[in-house]
């Protein structure tokens, strides 16, 4: 299942926009209850438990953006978990400002649908922390 893992997780941020958060399509990729943890340098560290949680936490994004976009830069298979390097595109709602930052995604995929997600900031970070937590699973 590992290529498709792969392809479930980057089409996530692939088609991630506007139009797919206002769809509502965006979501339908991530189990209802979902754990997901954030990186440590975001306002809440703390993990977010549910699809509907995880969907307010994005919307507090989209509402400060006019949009947001992702560049794939990189992938990195890991059986039931894929990694997926990114930029993130971000125009500013009031300002029109643009805001770039790298995200790297970990995420668990079980019958086709997220479960589990991290952010790092690099792919050695998140692939060195995948394979302490899937050593210690």
């Amino acid at each position: 299942m590992s290529a498709e893992t792969v392809q479930i997780v980057a089409d996530v941020f692939g088609t991630f926009c506007r139009r797919t958060w206002e769809s509502g399509e965006w979501i339908k990729s991530y189990h209802p209850r979902l754990v997901y943890h954030p990186r440590e340098d975001e306002p809440d560290t703390q993990p977010f438990v549910g699809r509907d949680r995880w969907e307010e936490i994005v919307g507090g994004f989209m509402e400060a953006f006019a949009e947001i976009t992702f560049d794939i830069e990189d992938t990195h298979d890991a059986g039931d978990w894929a990694v997926v390097s990114t930029l993130m595109h971000a125009s500013g709602g009031g300002s029109g400002a643009g805001v770039e930052d790298r995200y790297v995604f970990a995420y668990r995929v079980s019958d086709g649908l997220i479960v589990e997600g991290w952010e790092h900031h690099t792919m050695e970070e998140a692939v060195t922390a995948l394979r302490e937590r899937t050593a210690t699973a």
